[in-house]
């Protein structure tokens, strides 16, 4: 007579490795996309340490026969610990509580230079801004952007 035990524990265990590999691989599906995510944003995180952006001056002018008003805010880069690049600057302008306007500029400010962040703010009203708010952002290669968590203020006097 046949031992037919010993061909049935065979047969178990290689069922067993097979789930396991198959675990394994769907494990591997979910998780990956998951750590590659995480370590780009890291890498934009530390990009947004190296940058030191601050707006230096503020105005706000009417445009003649419109109720809107260009608002230009004057930025300067100082010596951050790096020369990363990045490709825009979002801005809040607000007068007191009231927020105005969250405008983007792209384009990048070299270390030790200045530039210029000018936008139209519709309004209708009187809109004598009094503080802006700056971040920079970069584009992500997967799409998208990634806002630096940090920002800068600026207030009139």
């Amino acid at each position: 007579m046949m031992n037919k035990k010993g061909v049935s524990e065979i047969i178990t265990t290689i069922i067993i490795v097979g789930i396991v590999l198959v675990a394994i691989g769907i494990v591997y599906a979910v998780i990956m996309p998951i750590i590659r995510g995480g370590t780009q944003n890291i890498d934009y995180s530390e990009r947004c340490i190296e940058i030191d952006l601050r707006p230096t001056s503020l105005s706000c002018t009417p445009i003649e026969a419109s109720p809107n008003y260009a608002c230009t805010a004057n930025l300067q880069r100082n010596a951050g610990t790096g020369n990363a690049e990045f490709d825009g600057v979002v801005a809040v302008f607000s007068e007191g509580t009231n927020t105005k306007t969250i405008t983007k500029a792209t384009g990048n400010i070299e270390v030790m230079k200045t530039g210029e962040f000018v936008t139209t703010v519709a309004d209708g009203v009187n809109f004598g801004a009094t503080k802006v708010k700056i971040a920079v952002y970069f584009d992500k290669t997967e799409g998208g952007e990634y806002i630096c968590p940090g920002t800068t203020e600026y207030t009139n006097a």
